[in-house]
């Protein structure tokens, strides 16, 4: 494993010898063998182009592009995924999005899902999911990681198409709300977006955003000046799909 943390991997070896003349005597030793080559080993890029689309009720096929490495040919990097649902332990916010708390990788082994460069999961249960994915190079050193969210079973989640959804969003958060609240949206590639809150009349009360976006996370914040207390609706529309979100406001 690397020790050191300096992208190459060190050698550590533990176990009882026998003393010489100790008769039977046995002792236990523990040797580490470090790397200082004076060769650096950089870490592998960022993978790019990462996409979460549906993959049935319960499912989602999670994609990415290839990253590059100084050492390791890109044909032989292995890719660690990691998903979990929001809110399920604590996690730092990096422009508005939460962030998975990784360093160095603690285990001498290849990415979780191999050479693989798109994975699909079933059986997830209804919410909100944040995932990331990484390269990992011949020394077992992790890359920069790329993370996006999606969502299973969401009510008012469709495609005209009935083809992949290119639209996913986080749940507002806080939820209900006294304070500003926010929204993500992960958008799958550019294109026209309207955001917008209704009442549970139906009634339009607020634009939140109307254009372009780009692809990647967007975050936009309610601030719920002149609203009552009460149910909202969030509707995010592009590309021929709607994604709604409902939130609660207090005053």
């Amino acid at each position: 494993f690397d020790v050191d943390i300096e992208g190459d991997l060190d050698y550590f070896v533990a176990g009882a010898y026998y003393v010489p003349d100790g008769g039977g005597l046995v002792e236990a030793r523990t040797q580490l063998f470090r790397n200082d080559a004076s060769a650096g080993n950089a870490a592998p890029s960022e993978p790019s182009g990462i996409q979460a689309v549906a993959a049935g009720p319960d499912g989602v096929t999670l994609s990415w592009g290839s990253s590059t490495d100084d050492h390791t040919p890109e044909a032989a990097l292995t890719y660690e995924v990691e998903v979990m649902p929001i809110g399920a332990r604590p996690a730092p916010a990096e422009n508005g999005l939460p962030v998975f708390p990784i360093g160095a990788r603690a285990l001498p082994e290849p990415g979780n899902v191999s050479r693989n460069e798109t994975w699909t999961l079933r059986g997830l249960a209804d919410g909100d999911y944040l995932w990331s994915v990484r390269a990992v190079d011949n020394a077992f050193n992790g890359g920069s990681i790329a993370q996006g969210t999606f969502s299973i079973g969401t009510v008012g989640i469709g495609s005209a198409t009935g083809g992949p959804r290119s639209l996913v969003s986080w749940a507002p958060h806080p939820n209900p709300s006294r304070v500003p609240a926010q929204f993500t949206l992960l958008v799958d590639r550019e294109q026209g977006v309207e955001i917008a809150v209704y009442d549970v009349s139906g009634r339009r009360v607020a634009s939140l955003h109307d254009g372009p976006l780009g692809a990647g996370a967007h975050t936009f914040s309610l601030d719920g000046a002149g609203l009552s207390s009460g149910a909202y609706f969030l509707r995010a529309t592009g590309s021929g799909q709607t994604v709604v979100r409902r939130m609660t406001l207090l005053r």
